[in-house]
């Protein structure tokens, strides 16, 4: 069971909220979300975030890294995480993208967006 939005009543984003619903699909940022923000050095883990994608996961949710790292010449940015998330027992079904709903090329679909740059719309209005 997917937790839709209704623009008209938006969920109730209260923690307890979120730990109730069942989502099909997560999507989480890595830096200051998963880990404390040292880009591009990777902080210590943030342990309720972590535990929260694992209670999710077990749930049922499918797990999408969302992130802006990437490899390159110099560094691989993005496999250090996918490494680091390995090493701490986070559960990582994707990354970057959602190949389980195939539409949308710029953003990827996700129930919920976790990401500690987020910014509710109750927080703009």
């Amino acid at each position: 069971m997917t937790t839709k939005v209704d623009k008209d009543n938006p969920p109730n984003t209260e923690s307890a909220d979120l730990h109730k619903s069942q989502y099909d699909y997560i999507a989480v940022d890595f830096d200051g979300t998963l880990c404390v923000q040292k880009f591009p050095e990777i902080g210590e883990p943030i342990p309720q975030t972590i535990k929260f994608i694992q209670d999710k996961h077990l749930e049922g949710s499918k797990i999408i890294l969302y992130t802006c790292r990437d490899d390159s010449d110099e560094r691989s940015y993005l496999q250090e995480a996918i490494e680091w998330c390995s090493k701490n027992n986070v559960p990582i079904d994707a990354i970057n993208e959602n190949p389980w709903v195939l539409f949308g090329k710029r953003k990827l679909y996700a129930d919920i967006y976790i990401d500690d740059r987020a910014v509710n719309t109750r927080e703009v209005q």
